[in-house]
C-alpha cells in the first residue's frame, strides 16, 4: 500500500515537471510580435468622429515566422482633443482580406471604455477572441466607436507620412457595412498618413522536425511593409511629445464639404457627410457650419460667361468658396446655408450681397445634390442683380482621382428671353485655391470658343 502510494506520488511529481518544462519552453520559444504601419509620430485627429465609425489598418505578416500565429492584442493612439469626454467606448476587430480590401470578421474585443490618450498608447486584448492566422496573408485590425456623438469623440490619429501606399487604410461610417480605401476616403488623401493602430501577434513554436528535443526557430524582428522594425512587446509604448497645437484637423473626402449636425443622428447607411480640411486644430471650433469669407467677384468677358462657381473647400467646418460673376467691386454677403435634416451636410444656401452703399446688387438661391459619395454632383439655382439679366444655372461637376473638380457640364438660361447656353467648364488652380476658370460656349452666336473667366496664368 505504502507502495503503491509512493508511485502515485513519483507519478504526479513527474507530471508536474512534465508540465512545468513543457510550459518553459513554449515560454522560451513563443514571442510577441507587434505589426504595424504607422510612424509612431502624430499629426492628424478628426474631431468628426461617431457612433458606428471605424478605422482600419492592413497588417503584413512576416514571411519567415512560423505558422500558426495568434492575434493577442490591439493597440491604438487615441487623442483627447479640446473639448472631447474623458474617454471613449470603442471594440476593435480582426478582419481577413481578400484582393487587398476587408472581408471576413475573424474576431472582436467586446465594447471597452478607453481613457488611456496620447502620447500613451491603448490596448485591448484579444486572447479571448482566439483568432488564429494560418499564413502570412494581410489582415486588417480595427478599432470601431460604439457610443458618442460627434465633436466629443476623442480621436484615433494618423501619422506624419505622405504618399501612402494604397490598401493599408481602410474606414467604414457605417459599423463596417461599407468600406472605403484611404484613397477613395480623405478630402486630400496624399497628405494624410497611416492609421496610429498596431497588432500583437503570438508567434507559436515551431512543431518538431527529426528529433523529439524542441528547437526554436529564429524569428524575425521585421514589420509589415512600409513600416519600421517592430517593438516585440505587448506593452503599451509611448511617442516623443510635441504640441497637439501643431497637428492638423482631418476630414473624409468620401464626401466633400463636411458639415458635422448640430444635433447628433443616426449613422447613415451611406457616407453622406461632407469635409474641409483645416491647417492647425483649435480650442474653439464649433460643430455649427460657417463660412469664414465672402464670396468674391471674378470679373468676366462679357454676362454671358458668368456664373456662381462653388469653387474649393473653405477652411471651416463646412461651406465652399464661392465665386461669384456678373458682379465687380467690394462686397458684404450674408450667405444661409440649408442642411440635410438627417443627415447634416448642406444641400444648400441663399445668397444675398450688398454693395458699399448697401444696396443689393446680387442674390442667389442654390440647390445642391450628391453623388453616392457625398461629393457635390450638381447645383444650381437662379442668380439675379439690378445690373445684369437673372438667369438660372445648372452645373455637374467630374472629379479627379485626388477629389478635387477636374471639370463641369454647365447650362444657363436667361430668365426674360429665355436664351440657352452650354459651357464646358475647366477650373484653374493655384494650388489648393480656385484662381478662375475656363469656359467653352455654345449657343448664343458661340461655337466653342474658349473664354476665361478671372485669373489663369
Amino acid at each position: 500500500m505504502v507502495e503503491t502510494k509512493r508511485i502515485k506520488y513519483l507519478l504526479a511529481s513527474s507530471l508536474i515537471w512534465l508540465i512545468f518544462f513543457c510550459t518553459q519552453l513554449a515560454n522560451v520559444n513563443a514571442e510577441l510580435m507587434q505589426l504595424s504601419n504607422d510612424n509612431g509620430t502624430a499629426e492628424y485627429y478628426c474631431p468628426w468622429l461617431t457612433r458606428g465609425n471605424i478605422f482600419g489598418a492592413v497588417l503584413t505578416p512576416n514571411l519567415d515566422w512560423s505558422y500558426p500565429i495568434q492575434v493577442d492584442s490591439v493597440e491604438f493612439l487615441l487623442y483627447q482633443f479640446p473639448d472631447a469626454a474623458s474617454s471613449a467606448t470603442v471594440r476593435v476587430h480582426v478582419y481577413s482580406t481578400i484582393d487587398g480590401e476587408p472581408d471576413a470578421l475573424l474576431g472582436s474585443s467586446a465594447p471597452t471604455i478607453i481613457t488611456t490618450f496620447w502620447p500613451t498608447w491603448a490596448s485591448i486584448s484579444l486572447a479571448s477572441a482566439d483568432v488564429t492566422l494560418s499564413s502570412p496573408e494581410p489582415l486588417m485590425v480595427a478599432v470601431e466607436y460604439t457610443a458618442g456623438t460627434s465633436g466629443s469623440i476623442p480621436s484615433l490619429l494618423t501619422d506624419t507620412r505622405d504618399n501612402i501606399a494604397t490598401g493599408k487604410n481602410f474606414y467604414s461610417l457605417d459599423s463596417g457595412v461599407t468600406w472605403y480605401e484611404h484613397y477613395d476616403f480623405w478630402q486630400v488623401p496624399e497628405d494624410n498618413g497611416y492609421n496610429m493602430i498596431r497588432a500583437t501577434v503570438n508567434v507559436l513554436p515551431a512543431p518538431a522536425t527529426d528529433t523529439p528535443t524542441f528547437t526554436p526557430t529564429p524569428t524575425s524582428t521585421s514589420t509589415a511593409t512600409p513600416t519600421t522594425t517592430p517593438t516585440p512587446t505587448s506593452t503599451s509604448t509611448t511617442i516623443p511629445p510635441e504640441s497637439p497645437e501643431e497637428w492638423k484637423i482631418y476630414f473624409p473626402g468620401v464626401a466633400k464639404s463636411w458639415s458635422p449636425p448640430s444635433v447628433p443622428t443616426p449613422v447613415p447607411t451611406t457616407p453622406t457627410s461632407t469635409a474641409t480640411r483645416m491647417p492647425t486644430p483649435t480650442s474653439t471650433a464649433t460643430r455649427t457650419p460657417t463660412p469664414t469669407d465672402t464670396p468674391t467677384p471674378i470679373p468676366t468677358p462679357t454676362n454671358i460667361p458668368c456664373l456662381l462657381v462653388l469653387a474649393q473647400k473653405i477652411g471651416s467646418y463646412g461651406g465652399f468658396k464661392i465665386l461669384l460673376g456678373c458682379v465687380t467691386g467690394e462686397l458684404s454677403c450674408t450667405t444661409t446655408w440649408r442642411y440635410d435634416p438627417t443627415t447634416g451636410a448642406i444641400n444648400g444656401f441663399d445668397l444675398a450681397c450688398e454693395n458699399g452703399q448697401g444696396a443689393i446688387i446680387y442674390q442667389a438661391s442654390i440647390d445642391i445634390q450628391r453623388d453616392q459619395f457625398g461629393r457635390i454632383r450638381s447645383y444650381g439655382g437662379t442668380v439675379s442683380g439690378p445690373d445684369f439679366p437673372a438667369f438660372t444655372e445648372t452645373i455637374v461637376n467630374e472629379y479627379d482621382q485626388f477629389g478635387k473638380v477636374a471639370r463641369a457640364d454647365v447650362t444657363k438660361v436667361y430668365t426674360a428671353s429665355g436664351d440657352t447656353y452650354t459651357m464646358d467648364l475647366t477650373p484653374c488652380w493655384l494650388g489648393d485655391s480656385w484662381s478662375g476658370y475656363r469656359v467653352k460656349v455654345w449657343g448664343g452666336g458661340y461655337d466653342g470658343e474658349e473664354l476665361i473667366v478671372g485669373n489663369c496664368n
